[in-house]
């Protein structure tokens, strides 16, 4: 009679353990879906700038997705066919996410690029306006502006505008590297995941074979 019902116990306590599992899978894929949808309202493909932007908040969130993915993957371990069928979504989904991170590194080459060309057409307009300045054009006739003067102006002009393009490119370098090794990493973590569904004695060798090695 303890047998059967610590076997009962057991079984009941795998079934909440897939069952809480896959609530929370759900909560996550679903949330992040949403996340995604209501960032990605009016889209405006053809401009860097909103792909740049969507691409980094898709970088910051997908780690939810890859977390969704294993919990959903866990709690289907009963459905084999179903289970089969969420890891080839799981795979494609992972190689979506490798090779958008090399389009997002490819847009970034050109973001940076604009960036700095902005910067530079600024710093030109304001060396026309200082150039271009006279006191006789002002309301006050104790301003006096010697070639001197514009020159110190011109000359910290250049070095503001210098120190600006490096602080603007090693952010611009950071946000870059984190956003597209968080997409690469999450990518490979989605494949890995659904490898491990479709081929899981190919995975179980391969562990046997390390621990044999250690």
């Amino acid at each position: 009679m303890v047998m059967p019902t610590m076997r009962d116990a057991a079984e009941h306590r795998r079934r909440t353990v897939y069952t809480l599992a896959l609530i929370t899978s759900v909560i996550c894929i679903v949330g992040f879906g949403l996340d995604m949808a209501a960032l990605s309202l009016r889209p405006t493909i053809s401009s860097i700038e909103w792909r740049m932007g969507f691409m980094q908040q898709l970088g910051e969130r997908c780690i939810i997705l890859l977390f969704g993915g294993t919990l959903l993957c866990y709690g289907l371990q009963t459905m084999s066919t179903g289970l089969k069928r969420i890891a080839w979504v799981v795979c494609g989904l992972g190689v979506l996410l490798s090779l958008s991170g090399f389009f997002y590194l490819h847009d970034s080459v050109r973001f940076r690029a604009l960036a700095i060309e902005n910067l530079t057409t600024q710093r030109q307009n304001f060396e026309q306006q200082i150039q271009q300045f006279s006191p006789e054009s002002t309301t006050s006739p104790e301003l006096v502006v010697d070639s001197a003067q514009k020159e110190k102006a011109l000359k910290l002009l250049r070095e503001r505008t210098q120190t600006l393009k490096s602080r603007t490119s090693v952010r611009i370098q950071k946000t870059v590297t984190r956003t597209f090794c968080s997409l690469l990493l999450t990518g490979i973590g989605l494949v890995t995941l659904g490898q491990m569904i479709l081929r899981p004695k190919r995975f179980l060798r391969l562990f046997n074979h390390h621990e044999t090695v250690l």
